[in-house]
């Protein structure tokens, strides 16, 4: 019976041995808190960023700024805008990074539509004009964990815009119109959150999401006589953002300029 056991015990341990080394390297490693740069000292608290994106822009106030007497508003509508932006940060710890980004959004057409009383039925006034910005925030992320090569992240952003438009055009009912357009600074602020993917050490690839708030633009005077003249054109620039990004850190040693 003893002779029995002994070789019957030792394939038992063999066997659970080989499970547990089978199991270990099946299984994914578990999530790290911090390290969001990777473990290679040669690699810089300091990175270059650029990001790519589309957003879509909400539904403004139902203002429209400054209107005549008996001219109400009936909607307006800003378009959908496409962006790309650098930046320039620095990782304070495991956990909190900081940079300042410039971003450029194409123009995007724009439209509105006011009325008026005109007898013998309501006369309208549509609106049409381009619309572009530029923005420039300082941000704060944070980064709790890495699973995977990737950390998820949140953050927030605070900075300026300046918000231009162009091409403005004023059809009525008796009159068309134009108008040069104006260009204006806003507070702007954001809110964020996402995922970055660490392809090789120091370089991560970012995908995220954006409330981003660029204050109010303006469609500036129009050349009319009738039923429009006076009116100042005012819309709110507010849009949900996606977007992609990717970090590149530098190598310790080498100077930033």
């Amino acid at each position: 019976m003893g002779c029995f056991n002994a070789p019957f015990l030792a394939a038992a341990f063999v066997a659970l041995s080989c499970g547990s080394t089978f199991a270990a390297d099946v299984l994914p490693p578990a999530p790290v808190l911090g390290k969001a740069i990777g473990p290679s000292a040669k690699i810089s608290d300091w990175y270059l960023r650029g990001d790519a994106g589309r957003g879509l822009a909400t539904k403004p106030e139902a203002s429209l700024g400054t209107l005549p007497a008996g001219v109400k508003s009936d909607w307006s509508k800003p378009g959908e805008s496409a962006f790309y932006g650098v930046g320039l940060g620095y990782r304070l710890n495991d956990f909190v990074r900081l940079d300042v980004s410039a971003e450029h959004r194409l123009p995007a057409k724009y439209e509105a539509r006011t009325s008026h009383s005109c007898a013998p039925v309501a006369c309208v006034d549509s609106y049409s004009a381009r619309a572009q910005s530029g923005v420039f925030l300082a941000n704060a992320y944070f980064e709790a964990i890495t699973w995977m090569s990737m950390t998820p992240f949140i953050g927030v952003g605070l900075g300026a815009a300046t918000n231009q438009t162009s091409h403005v055009r004023d059809v009525g009912n008796a009159e068309t119109a134009s108008g040069a357009g104006a260009s204006r600074w806003s507070l702007a602020w954001a809110a964020m959150a996402g995922v970055a993917y660490e392809a090789v050490p120091g370089v991560h690839v970012e995908l995220g999401y954006r409330y981003l708030d660029r204050g109010r633009s303006s469609l500036g005077a129009i050349s009319c006589t009738s039923n429009c003249a006076g009116a100042v054109q005012r819309f709110s620039t507010i849009s949900h953002d996606v977007r992609m990004g990717v970090r590149f850190a530098f190598q310790q040693g080498s100077s930033v300029r």
